[in-house]
């Protein structure tokens, strides 16, 4: 998947490192995070296009992380400044961890298409 992997790789292990560190504080913090998370399984999705069943499994994070997205960002969080539901920053993270955990196994050496597809 070339460059555009390595893009979404960064950025999905800059949002970890930002959950591990504690360094997501405000609701905007969690938005940006998400929105981070969006783009980046979009260049995932470019570069899987050519693999079917991989483009499918980032094809279901893409459309968890925008469920997520959507959830994070209602009328209370965005104008009454409600505090953004635990469950949601839960999924936000597992969204990460999976896409990044997905991303690495597909440029590793020994990666085997094949275990994906059975």
């Amino acid at each position: 998947m070339g460059s555009w992997t390595s893009t979404a790789q960064r950025n999905l292990a800059n949002r970890k490192e930002d959950f591990e560190d504690g360094d997501l504080d405000r609701n905007a913090d969690y938005l940006y995070a998400a929105r981070d998370t969006t783009e980046a399984l979009t260049y995932l999705q470019m570069g899987a296009g050519h693999h079917p069943t991989v483009k499918d499994e980032i094809d279901r994070l893409a459309g968890e992380a925008a469920e997520v997205l959507s959830r994070m960002s209602t009328w209370e969080t965005m104008e009454d400044d409600e505090t953004i539901p635990e469950d949601a920053k839960a999924d936000l993270k597992e969204v990460i961890d999976e896409a990044l955990e997905l991303s690495m196994d597909y440029r590793s050496s020994d990666f085997q298409l094949e275990s994906i597809r059975h």
